[in-house]
């Protein structure tokens, strides 16, 4: 859902970060297939799909669970317009450096909020 841009932000930034639509095997996968992909690379999640990635998180932390390595929301209000590229990127960079362990979001949801 989000663009290749904020991925590369997040890169230059010294973040592991890749963006669905710049692999192409992922791009035709569902909501629970790329969390799967992401929990096998160990990496979380970012997404403005709350109600469906919302559920998702509540049955991989659930007894018995698969688990995941975090979910960040981002908000609808974000306008994801080339402009506003970089605020989504430091809304994020702000989180991470929250979390700086590789596992630090593990089965857990977060927002990345600007102020």
């Amino acid at each position: 859902m989000l663009s290749r841009r904020i991925a590369e932000g997040l890169r230059r930034r010294g973040y592991d970060a890749v963006a669905v639509k710049e692999r192409t095997e992922l791009i035709s996968l569902d909501d629970a297939e790329i969390l799967s992909v992401a929990r096998a690379e160990r990496r979380a999640l970012v997404t403005n799909n709350f109600a469906d990635f919302r559920e998702l998180h509540q049955m991989a932390v659930r007894p018995g669970g698969e688990g995941h390595f975090g979910i960040i929301y981002i908000s609808n209000s974000y306008r994801r317009r080339r402009q506003d590229t970089g605020k989504i990127v430091r809304a994020l960079e702000v989180l991470l450096t929250q979390h700086p362990r590789p596992a630090s979001l593990r089965d857990s949801e977060a927002w990345a909020t600007t102020a």
